[in-house]
Protein backbone atom coordinates (compact mmCIF):
# COMPACT_ATOMS: atom_id res chain seq x y z
CA UNK A 1 0.00 0.00 0.00
CA UNK A 2 1.56 3.33 -0.64
CA UNK A 3 2.68 5.66 2.07
CA UNK A 4 -0.15 7.91 3.04
CA UNK A 5 0.16 11.46 2.15
CA UNK A 6 1.56 13.71 4.37
CA UNK A 7 -0.39 16.58 3.34
CA UNK A 8 -3.98 14.92 4.42
CA UNK A 9 -4.72 17.09 6.90
CA UNK A 10 -4.05 20.51 5.52
CA UNK A 11 -6.56 19.74 2.71
CA UNK A 12 -10.77 20.54 2.33
CA UNK A 13 -13.38 17.75 3.49
CA UNK A 14 -13.70 16.86 -0.67
CA UNK A 15 -10.06 17.05 -0.82
CA UNK A 16 -9.74 14.74 1.72
CA UNK A 17 -12.42 12.23 0.60
CA UNK A 18 -10.38 12.13 -3.11
CA UNK A 19 -6.92 11.51 -1.78
CA UNK A 20 -8.36 8.61 0.80
CA UNK A 21 -9.92 7.10 -2.43
CA UNK A 22 -6.89 7.41 -4.58
CA UNK A 23 -4.81 6.07 -1.81
CA UNK A 24 -7.09 3.13 -1.24
CA UNK A 25 -7.47 2.50 -4.48
CA UNK A 26 -5.12 3.71 -6.42
CA UNK A 27 -6.38 1.56 -9.50
CA UNK A 28 -10.03 3.20 -9.38
CA UNK A 29 -8.98 5.94 -11.52
CA UNK A 30 -8.30 5.35 -15.15
CA UNK A 31 -5.50 7.68 -17.05
CA UNK A 32 -7.74 8.90 -19.92
CA UNK A 33 -5.96 8.38 -23.32
CA UNK A 34 -6.57 10.64 -25.94
CA UNK A 35 -5.37 9.81 -29.64
CA UNK A 36 -3.45 13.16 -29.45
CA UNK A 37 0.18 11.98 -30.88
CA UNK A 38 0.23 14.54 -33.30
CA UNK A 39 -2.93 16.86 -31.53
CA UNK A 40 -0.10 19.29 -30.02
CA UNK A 41 1.99 19.30 -33.14
CA UNK A 42 -0.64 20.37 -35.84
CA UNK A 43 -3.19 22.26 -33.88
CA UNK A 44 -1.26 25.04 -31.12
CA UNK A 45 0.84 26.08 -34.08
CA UNK A 46 -2.91 27.28 -35.86
CA UNK A 47 -4.10 28.17 -32.25
CA UNK A 48 -0.94 30.32 -31.48
CA UNK A 49 -1.31 31.70 -34.73
CA UNK A 50 -4.90 32.73 -35.18
CA UNK A 51 -6.68 32.67 -31.90
CA UNK A 52 -4.76 33.66 -28.95
CA UNK A 53 -4.84 37.29 -29.88
CA UNK A 54 -8.72 36.96 -28.17
CA UNK A 55 -8.77 34.06 -26.38
CA UNK A 56 -5.47 32.95 -24.29
CA UNK A 57 -3.83 34.06 -21.18
CA UNK A 58 -3.49 37.75 -21.69
CA UNK A 59 -7.51 38.58 -23.35
CA UNK A 60 -9.98 35.54 -23.20
CA UNK A 61 -13.06 37.18 -25.08
CA UNK A 62 -16.47 35.29 -23.91
CA UNK A 63 -14.08 33.56 -20.98
CA UNK A 64 -12.47 31.11 -23.65
CA UNK A 65 -9.07 30.57 -22.97
CA UNK A 66 -7.91 28.35 -25.20
CA UNK A 67 -4.26 28.24 -23.93
CA UNK A 68 -4.95 26.89 -20.47
CA UNK A 69 -7.63 24.35 -23.07
CA UNK A 70 -4.35 23.45 -24.33
CA UNK A 71 -2.39 23.35 -21.18
CA UNK A 72 -5.02 20.79 -19.77
CA UNK A 73 -3.48 18.13 -21.76
CA UNK A 74 -7.03 16.22 -22.34
CA UNK A 75 -9.36 16.69 -25.27
CA UNK A 76 -11.55 14.83 -23.90
CA UNK A 77 -12.18 16.51 -20.94
CA UNK A 78 -12.97 19.86 -22.94
CA UNK A 79 -15.12 17.97 -25.38
CA UNK A 80 -17.90 20.93 -25.71
CA UNK A 81 -15.42 23.84 -25.83
CA UNK A 82 -13.36 21.95 -28.87
CA UNK A 83 -16.64 20.80 -30.14
CA UNK A 84 -17.65 24.98 -30.38
CA UNK A 85 -14.23 25.48 -31.78
CA UNK A 86 -14.86 23.01 -34.49
CA UNK A 87 -18.24 24.91 -35.42
CA UNK A 88 -17.04 27.91 -35.60
CA UNK A 89 -14.16 27.36 -37.78
CA UNK A 90 -15.69 25.18 -39.97
CA UNK A 91 -18.71 27.95 -40.65
CA UNK A 92 -15.69 30.37 -40.89
CA UNK A 93 -17.45 32.72 -37.67
CA UNK A 94 -13.76 32.53 -36.36
CA UNK A 95 -11.38 34.29 -36.66
CA UNK A 96 -13.33 37.33 -37.41
CA UNK A 97 -13.03 38.00 -41.22
CA UNK A 98 -12.91 41.74 -40.92
CA UNK A 99 -10.71 41.89 -37.92
CA UNK A 100 -8.39 38.79 -38.02
CA UNK A 101 -5.80 37.32 -40.77
CA UNK A 102 -7.35 33.98 -41.86
CA UNK A 103 -5.96 30.06 -42.09
CA UNK A 104 -5.52 28.61 -45.43
CA UNK A 105 -8.32 26.03 -46.78
CA UNK A 106 -6.00 23.46 -45.78
CA UNK A 107 -5.10 24.72 -42.46
CA UNK A 108 -8.71 24.81 -41.90
CA UNK A 109 -9.15 21.27 -43.25
CA UNK A 110 -6.74 20.21 -40.85
CA UNK A 111 -7.36 21.53 -37.78
CA UNK A 112 -11.07 20.52 -38.01
CA UNK A 113 -10.30 16.75 -38.86
CA UNK A 114 -7.73 16.58 -35.72
CA UNK A 115 -9.96 17.50 -32.95
CA UNK A 116 -12.79 15.62 -34.72
CA UNK A 117 -10.45 12.08 -34.72
CA UNK A 118 -9.20 12.37 -31.39
CA UNK A 119 -12.47 12.86 -29.69
CA UNK A 120 -14.03 10.21 -32.33
CA UNK A 121 -11.15 7.91 -30.39
CA UNK A 122 -12.11 8.86 -27.49
CA UNK A 123 -15.96 7.71 -27.47
CA UNK A 124 -14.74 4.83 -28.97
CA UNK A 125 -11.99 3.20 -26.03
CA UNK A 126 -14.64 4.46 -23.42
CA UNK A 127 -17.69 2.96 -25.34
CA UNK A 128 -20.03 1.13 -22.61
CA UNK A 129 -19.25 3.74 -19.82
CA UNK A 130 -20.63 3.69 -17.38
CA UNK A 131 -22.41 0.66 -18.34
CA UNK A 132 -25.87 -0.58 -18.54
CA UNK A 133 -28.13 1.96 -17.61
CA UNK A 134 -31.69 0.79 -15.78
CA UNK A 135 -34.80 2.42 -17.78
CA UNK A 136 -36.39 4.70 -15.41
CA UNK A 137 -40.02 6.29 -14.99
CA UNK A 138 -40.62 9.75 -14.23
CA UNK A 139 -40.76 10.10 -10.18
CA UNK A 140 -43.96 11.60 -8.92
CA UNK A 141 -42.52 15.44 -8.45
CA UNK A 142 -41.25 15.09 -12.18
CA UNK A 143 -44.43 13.77 -13.38
CA UNK A 144 -46.38 17.15 -11.38
CA UNK A 145 -43.85 19.42 -12.95
CA UNK A 146 -44.51 17.75 -16.59
CA UNK A 147 -48.23 17.63 -16.39
CA UNK A 148 -47.85 21.61 -15.45
CA UNK A 149 -45.58 22.24 -18.31
CA UNK A 150 -48.27 21.17 -20.50
CA UNK A 151 -51.40 22.12 -19.49
CA UNK A 152 -49.74 25.33 -17.40
CA UNK A 153 -52.22 24.07 -14.29
CA UNK A 154 -50.96 22.96 -11.14
CA UNK A 155 -52.89 19.75 -10.10
CA UNK A 156 -51.33 18.43 -7.73
CA UNK A 157 -51.15 14.89 -9.35
CA UNK A 158 -47.95 13.81 -7.10
CA UNK A 159 -50.34 13.54 -4.24
CA UNK A 160 -51.99 10.64 -5.59
CA UNK A 161 -48.96 8.37 -6.36
CA UNK A 162 -46.84 6.29 -3.72
CA UNK A 163 -43.81 7.59 -1.84
CA UNK A 164 -40.72 7.21 -3.84
CA UNK A 165 -38.06 4.87 -2.81
CA UNK A 166 -34.39 6.38 -2.73
CA UNK A 167 -31.14 4.73 -4.04
CA UNK A 168 -28.02 4.08 -2.30
CA UNK A 169 -26.82 7.81 -3.70
CA UNK A 170 -30.01 9.41 -1.99
CA UNK A 171 -31.92 9.88 -4.69
CA UNK A 172 -35.43 9.16 -5.92
CA UNK A 173 -34.91 9.18 -9.95
CA UNK A 174 -32.52 5.58 -9.53
CA UNK A 175 -33.95 3.22 -12.29
CA UNK A 176 -32.76 0.07 -10.01
CA UNK A 177 -35.00 1.15 -6.73
CA UNK A 178 -37.91 2.44 -8.93
CA UNK A 179 -40.21 -0.47 -9.17
CA UNK A 180 -44.11 -0.52 -10.88
CA UNK A 181 -46.79 -2.81 -9.76
CA UNK A 182 -50.47 -2.88 -10.71
CA UNK A 183 -51.84 -0.03 -8.12
CA UNK A 184 -49.17 2.23 -9.24
CA UNK A 185 -50.22 1.34 -12.79
CA UNK A 186 -53.61 2.48 -11.63
CA UNK A 187 -52.68 5.66 -10.10
CA UNK A 188 -51.52 6.48 -13.57
CA UNK A 189 -54.30 6.01 -15.26
CA UNK A 190 -56.81 7.77 -13.04
CA UNK A 191 -54.30 10.86 -12.64
CA UNK A 192 -54.57 10.66 -17.15
CA UNK A 193 -58.10 10.83 -16.58
CA UNK A 194 -58.00 13.72 -14.02
CA UNK A 195 -55.84 15.41 -17.04
CA UNK A 196 -58.00 14.39 -19.55
CA UNK A 197 -61.21 16.08 -17.58
CA UNK A 198 -59.97 19.69 -17.71
CA UNK A 199 -59.40 19.15 -21.41
CA UNK A 200 -61.45 20.90 -24.17
CA UNK A 201 -61.05 18.78 -27.05
CA UNK A 202 -62.77 20.60 -30.53
CA UNK A 203 -61.88 21.89 -33.91
CA UNK A 204 -59.62 24.53 -31.98
CA UNK A 205 -56.79 24.51 -30.28
CA UNK A 206 -56.65 22.01 -27.01
CA UNK A 207 -57.19 24.03 -24.13
CA UNK A 208 -57.14 23.36 -20.58
CA UNK A 209 -59.07 24.50 -17.69
CA UNK A 210 -58.12 25.24 -13.63
CA UNK A 211 -61.70 23.73 -12.66
CA UNK A 212 -63.41 21.25 -15.23
CA UNK A 213 -66.96 20.81 -13.07
CA UNK A 214 -67.92 17.72 -13.71
CA UNK A 215 -66.79 17.36 -17.09
CA UNK A 216 -64.78 19.32 -19.64
CA UNK A 217 -67.59 20.48 -21.64
CA UNK A 218 -69.43 21.42 -19.09
CA UNK A 219 -66.66 24.15 -17.49
CA UNK A 220 -66.48 25.11 -21.69
CA UNK A 221 -70.23 26.41 -21.48
CA UNK A 222 -69.81 28.16 -18.21
CA UNK A 223 -67.39 29.87 -20.11
CA UNK A 224 -69.56 30.79 -23.05
CA UNK A 225 -72.46 31.74 -20.73
CA UNK A 226 -69.92 34.32 -19.11
CA UNK A 227 -68.88 35.65 -22.41
CA UNK A 228 -72.09 36.14 -23.52
CA UNK A 229 -72.53 38.24 -20.39
CA UNK A 230 -69.24 40.07 -21.09
CA UNK A 231 -70.36 40.95 -24.41
CA UNK A 232 -73.82 41.94 -24.16
CA UNK A 233 -74.30 42.83 -20.14
CA UNK A 234 -72.13 45.67 -17.54
CA UNK A 235 -71.51 45.93 -14.62
CA UNK A 236 -69.91 49.25 -12.55
CA UNK A 237 -68.20 46.57 -10.20
CA UNK A 238 -68.71 44.20 -7.51
CA UNK A 239 -67.65 42.57 -4.28
CA UNK A 240 -64.46 40.51 -3.95
CA UNK A 241 -62.27 42.71 -6.20
CA UNK A 242 -64.76 41.32 -9.44
CA UNK A 243 -63.99 43.70 -12.34
CA UNK A 244 -65.94 46.22 -14.08
CA UNK A 245 -67.09 45.16 -17.76
CA UNK A 246 -69.35 46.90 -20.50
CA UNK A 247 -69.28 50.45 -18.99
CA UNK A 248 -69.02 51.92 -23.01
CA UNK A 249 -72.78 50.68 -23.90
CA UNK A 250 -74.59 53.19 -22.74
CA UNK A 251 -72.21 55.97 -24.43
CA UNK A 252 -72.98 53.83 -27.58
CA UNK A 253 -76.30 53.15 -27.11
CA UNK A 254 -76.68 56.91 -26.31
CA UNK A 255 -74.55 57.77 -29.44
CA UNK A 256 -76.60 55.12 -31.39
CA UNK A 257 -79.87 57.01 -30.42
CA UNK A 258 -78.79 60.12 -31.41
CA UNK A 259 -77.97 58.74 -34.81
CA UNK A 260 -81.19 57.35 -35.50
CA UNK A 261 -82.97 60.73 -34.31
CA UNK A 262 -80.75 62.59 -36.79
CA UNK A 263 -80.49 60.27 -39.59
CA UNK A 264 -82.77 62.54 -41.85
CA UNK A 265 -79.88 65.34 -41.86
CA UNK A 266 -77.22 63.02 -42.18
CA UNK A 267 -78.87 61.21 -45.44
CA UNK A 268 -78.97 58.07 -43.85
CA UNK A 269 -83.26 57.84 -44.36
CA UNK A 270 -82.51 53.80 -44.70
CA UNK A 271 -80.17 53.16 -41.79
CA UNK A 272 -82.12 51.18 -39.24
CA UNK A 273 -81.40 51.09 -34.83
CA UNK A 274 -80.75 47.31 -35.71
CA UNK A 275 -77.94 48.48 -38.38
CA UNK A 276 -76.50 51.04 -36.20
CA UNK A 277 -76.46 48.78 -32.75
CA UNK A 278 -74.68 46.15 -34.70
CA UNK A 279 -72.05 48.73 -36.34
CA UNK A 280 -71.29 49.92 -32.80
CA UNK A 281 -71.25 46.33 -31.23
CA UNK A 282 -74.42 46.33 -28.50
CA UNK A 283 -77.27 44.59 -28.94
CA UNK A 284 -80.39 45.81 -30.65
CA UNK A 285 -82.44 44.85 -28.14
CA UNK A 286 -80.55 47.25 -25.62
CA UNK A 287 -80.21 49.75 -28.20
CA UNK A 288 -84.11 49.82 -29.11
CA UNK A 289 -84.60 49.66 -25.01
CA UNK A 290 -82.38 53.12 -24.44
CA UNK A 291 -84.20 54.64 -27.47
CA UNK A 292 -87.85 53.79 -26.03
CA UNK A 293 -87.03 55.35 -22.97
CA UNK A 294 -85.69 58.26 -24.50
CA UNK A 295 -88.32 59.07 -26.69
CA UNK A 296 -91.59 58.81 -23.80
CA UNK A 297 -93.49 61.37 -23.79
CA UNK A 298 -93.67 62.09 -19.92
CA UNK A 299 -90.73 60.31 -18.53
CA UNK A 300 -90.34 60.40 -14.85
CA UNK A 301 -87.77 61.99 -12.59
CA UNK A 302 -84.81 61.83 -12.77
CA UNK A 303 -84.91 60.17 -16.22
CA UNK A 304 -86.41 63.20 -17.35
CA UNK A 305 -82.71 64.90 -16.74
CA UNK A 306 -81.12 62.54 -18.87
CA UNK A 307 -83.79 62.68 -21.94
CA UNK A 308 -83.07 66.33 -21.45
CA UNK A 309 -79.57 65.98 -21.62
CA UNK A 310 -79.63 63.68 -24.71
CA UNK A 311 -82.13 65.91 -26.31
CA UNK A 312 -79.38 68.86 -25.98
CA UNK A 313 -76.76 66.76 -27.35
CA UNK A 314 -75.15 69.05 -30.39
CA UNK A 315 -76.70 68.91 -34.06
CA UNK A 316 -75.04 66.99 -37.00
CA UNK A 317 -73.04 69.61 -37.51
CA UNK A 318 -70.59 68.28 -34.59
CA UNK A 319 -67.78 66.09 -35.07
CA UNK A 320 -68.36 62.17 -34.19
CA UNK A 321 -65.55 62.61 -31.64
CA UNK A 322 -67.42 65.46 -29.99
CA UNK A 323 -71.11 63.36 -30.13
CA UNK A 324 -69.16 60.34 -28.67
CA UNK A 325 -67.77 62.57 -26.15
CA UNK A 326 -70.78 64.06 -25.18
CA UNK A 327 -72.14 60.99 -24.73
CA UNK A 328 -69.71 59.19 -22.38
CA UNK A 329 -70.20 62.39 -20.37
CA UNK A 330 -74.29 61.97 -20.56
CA UNK A 331 -73.36 58.02 -19.38
CA UNK A 332 -71.68 59.96 -16.38
CA UNK A 333 -74.66 61.67 -15.58
CA UNK A 334 -76.41 58.83 -15.12
CA UNK A 335 -73.52 57.24 -12.83
CA UNK A 336 -74.01 60.02 -10.70
CA UNK A 337 -77.61 59.87 -10.58
CA UNK A 338 -77.86 56.52 -9.48
CA UNK A 339 -74.97 57.02 -7.33
CA UNK A 340 -76.71 59.69 -5.52
CA UNK A 341 -79.74 58.05 -4.91
CA UNK A 342 -78.58 54.37 -4.01
CA UNK A 343 -79.76 52.36 -1.16
CA UNK A 344 -76.14 52.76 -0.24
CA UNK A 345 -73.90 54.79 -2.12
CA UNK A 346 -70.84 52.48 -1.87
CA UNK A 347 -72.98 49.41 -3.20
CA UNK A 348 -71.05 49.19 -7.08
CA UNK A 349 -73.75 46.36 -7.48
CA UNK A 350 -76.36 48.76 -7.91
CA UNK A 351 -76.47 49.00 -11.77
CA UNK A 352 -77.24 52.24 -13.28
CA UNK A 353 -80.33 51.13 -15.42
CA UNK A 354 -82.21 53.56 -17.32
CA UNK A 355 -85.62 52.70 -16.93
CA UNK A 356 -88.93 54.15 -17.68
CA UNK A 357 -90.32 53.27 -14.24
CA UNK A 358 -90.63 56.62 -11.70
CA UNK A 359 -88.34 56.84 -9.01
CA UNK A 360 -89.78 56.63 -5.63
CA UNK A 361 -87.86 58.14 -2.64
CA UNK A 362 -87.68 57.12 0.97
CA UNK A 363 -88.86 59.61 3.39
CA UNK A 364 -86.24 58.17 6.04
CA UNK A 365 -83.55 56.42 5.98
CA UNK A 366 -80.72 55.05 8.81
CA UNK A 367 -77.23 56.17 8.65
CA UNK A 368 -73.92 54.50 10.39
CA UNK A 369 -70.66 55.28 10.83
CA UNK A 370 -68.08 53.30 12.92
CA UNK A 371 -65.12 54.93 14.23
CA UNK A 372 -61.75 53.47 16.07
CA UNK A 373 -59.71 55.20 18.95
CA UNK A 374 -57.95 58.61 17.80
CA UNK A 375 -54.67 59.37 18.37
CA UNK A 376 -54.00 60.38 22.09
CA UNK A 377 -54.86 63.80 22.97
CA UNK A 378 -57.59 64.53 19.73
CA UNK A 379 -61.39 64.24 19.65
CA UNK A 380 -63.13 61.70 17.23
CA UNK A 381 -64.20 63.54 13.82
CA UNK A 382 -66.72 62.43 11.05
CA UNK A 383 -68.32 64.20 8.44
CA UNK A 384 -72.26 64.29 7.26
CA UNK A 385 -73.00 65.39 3.64
CA UNK A 386 -76.80 66.49 2.41
CA UNK A 387 -76.86 66.92 -1.12
CA UNK A 388 -80.46 67.62 -2.90
CA UNK A 389 -81.18 65.51 -5.56
CA UNK A 390 -82.03 69.22 -7.89
CA UNK A 391 -78.82 70.84 -8.07
CA UNK A 392 -80.59 74.05 -8.44
CA UNK A 393 -79.80 76.90 -5.54
CA UNK A 394 -83.82 77.28 -5.16
CA UNK A 395 -84.30 74.24 -3.83
CA UNK A 396 -83.24 73.76 0.18
CA UNK A 397 -83.43 70.48 1.27
CA UNK A 398 -84.68 70.04 5.02
CA UNK A 399 -83.30 67.04 6.86
CA UNK A 400 -84.55 65.88 10.48
CA UNK A 401 -81.76 63.61 12.28
CA UNK A 402 -83.90 61.79 14.65
CA UNK A 403 -82.42 60.13 17.94
CA UNK A 404 -78.69 60.86 17.02
CA UNK A 405 -76.85 58.48 19.32
CA UNK A 406 -73.49 56.68 19.92
CA UNK A 407 -73.45 53.24 20.49
CA UNK A 408 -70.20 52.58 22.61
CA UNK A 409 -68.39 49.06 21.96
CA UNK A 410 -65.92 48.22 24.61
CA UNK A 411 -62.55 46.39 25.04
CA UNK A 412 -63.74 42.46 25.15
CA UNK A 413 -64.84 42.02 28.37
CA UNK A 414 -67.12 44.85 28.71
CA UNK A 415 -70.46 45.47 27.69
CA UNK A 416 -72.07 47.41 24.31
CA UNK A 417 -74.39 50.44 25.48
CA UNK A 418 -75.60 53.42 23.89
CA UNK A 419 -75.41 57.55 24.49
CA UNK A 420 -77.50 60.54 22.75
CA UNK A 421 -75.27 62.03 20.81
CA UNK A 422 -75.64 65.46 22.03
CA UNK A 423 -73.86 64.03 25.76
CA UNK A 424 -70.49 63.30 23.30
CA UNK A 425 -69.80 66.26 20.99
CA UNK A 426 -67.80 68.93 22.03
CA UNK A 427 -69.19 72.39 22.55
CA UNK A 428 -68.80 73.96 19.22
CA UNK A 429 -70.74 71.06 17.49
CA UNK A 430 -73.54 71.14 19.95
CA UNK A 431 -74.07 75.06 19.32
CA UNK A 432 -73.67 74.23 15.46
CA UNK A 433 -76.39 71.57 15.25
CA UNK A 434 -78.46 72.82 18.07
CA UNK A 435 -80.37 69.83 19.37
CA UNK A 436 -84.04 70.06 20.16
CA UNK A 437 -84.51 73.47 18.37
CA UNK A 438 -87.73 73.63 16.49
CA UNK A 439 -91.21 72.27 15.97
CA UNK A 440 -91.86 68.76 17.13
CA UNK A 441 -87.81 68.37 17.72
CA UNK A 442 -86.95 65.92 20.36
CA UNK A 443 -83.58 66.59 22.31
CA UNK A 444 -81.83 64.46 20.74
CA UNK A 445 -83.06 65.73 17.18
CA UNK A 446 -81.06 68.17 15.08
CA UNK A 447 -82.47 69.90 11.66
CA UNK A 448 -80.24 70.61 9.10
CA UNK A 449 -81.45 72.96 6.24
CA UNK A 450 -79.99 73.24 2.59
CA UNK A 451 -76.79 71.65 0.93
CA UNK A 452 -74.04 71.70 3.45
CA UNK A 453 -71.16 69.43 5.28
CA UNK A 454 -71.62 68.88 8.88
CA UNK A 455 -68.39 67.89 10.47
CA UNK A 456 -69.02 66.35 14.13
CA UNK A 457 -66.24 66.05 16.68
CA UNK A 458 -66.76 63.74 19.60
CA UNK A 459 -65.19 63.55 22.78
CA UNK A 460 -63.86 59.70 22.72
CA UNK A 461 -65.30 57.91 26.26
CA UNK A 462 -62.25 56.71 28.24
CA UNK A 463 -63.59 52.98 28.02
CA UNK A 464 -64.39 52.41 24.19
CA UNK A 465 -62.46 50.28 21.75
CA UNK A 466 -64.67 51.79 19.27
CA UNK A 467 -68.15 53.33 18.31
CA UNK A 468 -70.77 53.63 16.19
CA UNK A 469 -72.79 56.91 15.03
CA UNK A 470 -76.33 56.11 14.57
CA UNK A 471 -78.91 58.54 12.93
Amino acid sequence: MPPFPQSFAETSRLGRCVIYILWMFPGAVVAQTDSTHDFGSQVSPLIESYCVNCHGDKKSKGDLNLEAVLRSGSVAENFKTWEKVIDMVEYEDMPPIEEEDQPSEAERSRFIATISETLTDYIQQNAGDPGKVALRRLTSAEYAYTIEDLTGLDLNMEKSFVGEAVGGEGFSNVGEVQFMQDSSLERYLEAAKTVASHAIIGAGPLSFYQDPGKTGQELSAINRIRGIYEKNGFRTGAGEGAKAYGTKMYTKAFYVAWRYRHRRERDDAGITLASLAEENGISVRFAEHIWSVLNQRAPSFPTSNIVSAWKALPDPGESEVDIRRECAALYEKMLGWQTTLAASTQDDEEYPVLTTEPFQANQSHSFAVRMNRAPEGSDLEFEIRIQAADSSEAVKPAVLWKNARMQILPAPGGETYDKPLRELVTAETANRLKFGVGKNVGPNDFISLGQQQLTIRVKEPAEMASMRCIV
